[in-house]
């Protein structure tokens, strides 16, 4: 009587989670994906190439996995693939099940935009997979028998293994002979993606001792800033040795998620990744302070961004999705709140509550004031700028001037001496001489008498990728 409760419970999920993929969305076009001769295959034997965004943690930002969020990123960034991290340890405890309604949430938002989905057993801490073996049997036992059916899904077990003794003999494979065959049970036919050792960084090392099962892939981490284009060959090794591999996470930064981006090597990596027909996931979705997330704070949960909702790694991905050679390299229109968010430098300047042209914040200049921002320039040409602005109280002797740097000298671009009391948007561009220069900074600088004001807002400067 309990098994066949059990039976009907798992053919009513997989049923409601086999809901008919909207037209033109990722899924209506390959359907259900297998492997086939070591690459990603959709259902009509067509090599297929997914590309999108990870979350950083369905529990810590799962508002933004939400059908109107996927929708956009599906429309308007080009997205094909989400992936659902959901961290696996907080404070050297386990999740617990809090953390796996989240989950399920993004999961139905991906089936109900067409999107596909990668759910993710985020293992970080806890370094070794078999620390909560048990605990990874019971949530995907849980995932799969939602989910099973639905072609949408794909499942990836244990994100990036590290530590002393986590070998993929010892403890990653075991632990995969141990997940998979709880996946398979319910869902035969769908997508596995297995990490390996070091933070998932020797997908080889899994395919020359490799797991007895179809439809696997393994997947290989990178981040731009720390890891050279030789680990490309990595791939190589792998998919010689007949096993599939899917970049479920790269970022654009240092592994340490710190410093600036890496535009360069970003764009050879993606190439590479392109001419070898390998699928990725850019680490990440979400408004953490880091320069690795797409999102400012207060990025609307809705989705339809304007460019100052995007961190400069948010406009980035969006034009490489995009397939964009020009884009905006950098907005702002301050509505984070603070200047941290945008990585401006200020002395005197300020924000100005309500003042904004949305009624939201603008910075305000009086006095001697700058406003200073900080450019990934060497990858770039054909540099343009805009803001909107607006004055009070001007003398004739007022100005805000338009300045630019590579060095110790600055170059002034533009100048506002007659301001309109009315929001209206100033505009220039940069000499070619400031083309591919690296450590380009571009900086507003006020010269106000004592009672003028300028108040300036949705600043956005751009450029044309090499």
């Amino acid at each position: 009587m309990k098994m066949t409760a059990l039976l009907l419970f798992v053919g009513m999920t997989s049923v409601l989670g086999a809901q008919t993929a909207p037209p033109d969305s990722p899924v209506a076009r390959w359907g259900a994906l297998h492997i086939e001769n070591a690459q990603l295959t959709g259902s009509h034997g067509e090599a297929v190439v997914l590309r999108g965004m990870s979350l950083f943690d369905t529990t810590s930002y799962g508002e933004y996995a939400n059908p109107d969020v996927l929708a956009w990123l599906r429309d308007d960034w080009k997205a094909s693939v989400f992936r659902a991290a959901m961290y696996t340890e907080y404070n050297g405890k386990f999740v617990g099940e809090a953390a796996f309604q989240p989950l399920f949430a993004a999961v139905q938002a991906a089936i109900d935009t067409g999107v596909y989905v990668i759910v993710d057993w985020h293992i970080l801490t806890d370094g070794n997979p078999l620390k909560h073996v048990s605990e990874a049997k019971d949530f995907f036992s849980r995932v799969a028998a939602r989910y099973g059916s639905t072609p949408n899904v794909l499942y990836e077990i244990c994100n990036e293994p590290n530590g002393n003794g986590v070998t993929w003999a010892e403890a990653i494979k075991p632990y995969a002979e141990q997940v998979i065959p709880v996946i398979r049970g319910l869902a035969p036919d769908s997508v596995i993606i297995v990490g390996n050792p070091v933070w998932s960084s020797q997908p080889e090392t899994a395919a020359a001792d490799p797991l007895p099962f179809p439809n696997l892939m393994y997947t290989l981490h990178f981040y731009a800033g720390s890891h050279p284009l030789s680990f490309l060959a990595k791939i190589d090794q792998a998919r010689a040795a007949g096993a599939a591999v899917f970049v479920t996470e790269w970022g654009t930064t240092t592994a340490q998620v710190t410093g600036t981006l890496h535009v360069r090597q970003s764009l050879e990596w993606v190439k590479g990744l392109a001419e070898r027909k390998v699928s990725w996931a850019n680490w990440s979705l979400g408004t953490k302070l880091e320069p690795a997330s797409a999102l400012k704070p207060l990025a609307s949960v809705a989705g339809s961004w304007a460019p100052g909702e995007l961190t400069e790694n948010g406009l980035l991905m969006r034009s490489i999705l995009r397939g964009e050679a020009t884009d905006a390299v950098f907005a702002d229109s301050f509505d984070s709140g603070n200047f941290k968010a945008g990585g401006w430098l200020r002395s005197g300047s300020s924000l100005d509550r309500s003042k904004g042209t949305s009624g939201t914040d603008a910075v305000r200049f009086e006095g001697e004031a700058t406003l200073t921002k900080g450019l990934v320039s060497d990858a770039y040409h054909g540099w343009t700028w805009s803001f909107q602005g607006q004055g009070r109280d001007w003398k004739p002797v007022d100005r805000l001037f338009i300045e630019v740097s590579s060095g110790a000298t600055w170059t002034k671009v533009g100048e506002v001496s007659l301001p309109s009391a009315d929001w209206v948007r100033v505009q220039g561009s940069l000499p070619e001489g400031f083309d591919h220069k690296p450590g380009l900074q571009w900086r507003l600088r006020s010269a106000l008498t004592s009672a003028a004001r300028y108040w300036v807002d949705n600043v956005e400067i751009s450029a044309s990728r090499d």
